[in-house]
């Protein structure tokens, strides 16, 4: 008679099967079908998730006292996302060294680490006289406003769990080139965002209620990947004797989260010279309606990095998924310089945004040049993925210290020239830091190739 143990024993070996069989399923060159089929979802994904950043904006707008909510909580969140980098991060680290169940509790683990070496910072800020002096004189708001942005980031703090869950569960979702689930999740939580705006603006008015709604509907989209996710992991080996040791983890990711922190740190650094141009507050306003439309336009091209970093499992999927990438940032170049056309500038800022006639002019062809930008941001999106799937990181402190250097001294010289324009000034900083960074990563790729090592780790 079979033992209990020796049923177990049967049991993970029948699920191991399963899990080598799912992966035999995944053909082993990837096709442009396979891309396009990974991408699309994402792409949506992209879309919703600039969409309900805008909903949390409209619904701040009509508080009481709009101007002091949006900007305590616009403060709040660039905080949360800039400093909060190295636990986004883990996504795409996830990505790379997820491979068994024993894998996945190991990202866990690491993650979680993470969390708390950086969580300490919003709890300071939410609760201290450091609050007082972020919030207040380097970010410069007044004294009635500081309260609501300390606020809104110790309220924040409590987002940080769900994050790490989600993130490692995404990054199953994407290792089994799922990503229309990944949508369903950010569908989901565009739906659980509208609810929690209304339910929590009955308690509760100001920044925070766009603080509770943002905690709210993530706590609800790490729901769903938690059920979506269970099964993907339940079907992984549990171990395949080659469990990556965290100083391993750590070497690969280190570069990954100065990336993601820089990204989010150009437009602090841009402003600062955007305040020094003639007419500083127009500058800035037009900048930031122009980035704000081609983020939304242009921010599925992030995804090609995730794309690039999930598919390449051959040296051989490199020329298609080059391929891929260009056709994709080509169609979003002609996209871009549709805005070259005055009739649909002029919709896009006035009917649209709502520009007067004045700024729109001023504003100039800033929109159209945003055809540089699309091609910048996808070159180095698809850099960077490949880098990134074959474990070559290092490189990605390196550009991402350039980029923000490029930033710098296009501010520089259009600050010593005097240049008026400060979202055409602006849009060509950010075509300059991509621009700046793809030459990095390109010339890296180059020496790999040259060397014969660019190929996946995985």
């Amino acid at each position: 008679m079979r033992t209990t143990a020796a049923r177990y024993v049967d049991g993970d070996r029948g699920r191991d099967r399963e899990a080598l069989s799912a992966t035999d399923q995944i053909p082993e060159r990837v096709s442009l079908r396979d891309a396009y089929r990974f991408f699309g979802p994402l792409l949506l994904m992209a879309e919703l998730m600039m969409i309900s950043h805008a909903i949390i904006a409209g619904s701040l707008a009509r508080m009481p006292d709009p101007v002091s909510a949006i900007a305590a909580y616009s403060v709040a969140f660039f905080f949360h996302t800039t400093f909060g980098s190295p636990l986004w991060a883990c996504q795409m680290v996830s990505i790379s060294f997820i491979p068994t169940r024993a894998s996945v509790r190991r990202m866990l683990k690491f993650s979680f680490v993470i969390m708390c070496a950086i969580g300490w910072a919003w709890v300071a800020l939410g609760i201290t006289p450091l609050g007082d002096w972020l919030f207040g004189s380097v970010f410069g708001l007044g004294p009635e406003i500081v309260p609501a942005a300390k606020d809104s980031i110790l309220v924040m703090t409590l987002m940080l769990p769900t994050v790490l869950l989600r993130s490692v569960m995404y990054a199953l979702m994407m290792r089994a080139r799922k990503t229309l689930l990944i949508t369903y999740g950010t569908i989901l939580r565009l739906g659980s965002l509208v609810l929690a705006i209304w339910a929590v603006s009955q308690f509760i008015e100001g920044a925070v209620v766009g603080a509770w709604a943002l905690i709210l509907c993530i706590a609800c989209e790490t729901t769903y990947a938690v059920v979506a996710g269970w099964p993907l992991y339940r079907r992984l080996p549990e171990d395949d004797g080659k469990l990556a040791p965290y100083r391993e983890i750590w070497s690969f990711s280190w570069p990954i989260m100065i990336m993601h922190a820089t990204e989010h740190g150009v437009n602090f650094v841009m402003s600062l010279f955007l305040a020094r141009l003639p007419r500083p507050e127009v500058a800035v306003a037009v900048f930031s309606v122009i980035d704000s439309v081609a983020k939304v336009l242009l921010s599925p091209l992030r995804n090609l990095t995730v794309t690039v970093q999930s598919l390449l499992n051959h040296k051989r999927d490199i020329q298609v998924l080059t391929v891929f990438c260009v056709q994709v940032t080509a169609v979003f170049g002609v996209l871009m310089s549709l805005f070259f056309f005055p009739s649909l500038n002029d919709f896009t800022l006035v009917e649209v945004m709502g520009l007067s006639r004045e700024l729109t002019n001023y504003a100039g062809v800033a929109l159209g040049i945003c055809v540089g930008l699309a091609l910048s941001m996808g070159a180095a999106a698809s850099a960077r993925g490949l880098l990134i799937a074959c474990r070559a990181t290092k490189v990605l402190a390196i550009s991402s210290a350039a980029r923000l250097a490029a930033v710098v001294a296009v501010g520089a010289i259009a600050v010593q020239l005097g240049f008026n324009n400060g979202a055409v000034m602006g849009i060509t900083a950010l075509i300059a830091a991509f621009a700046t960074e793809s030459a990095v990563l390109i010339i890296r790729i180059g020496q790999l190739r040259t060397r014969g090592t660019l190929s996946p780790g995985r």
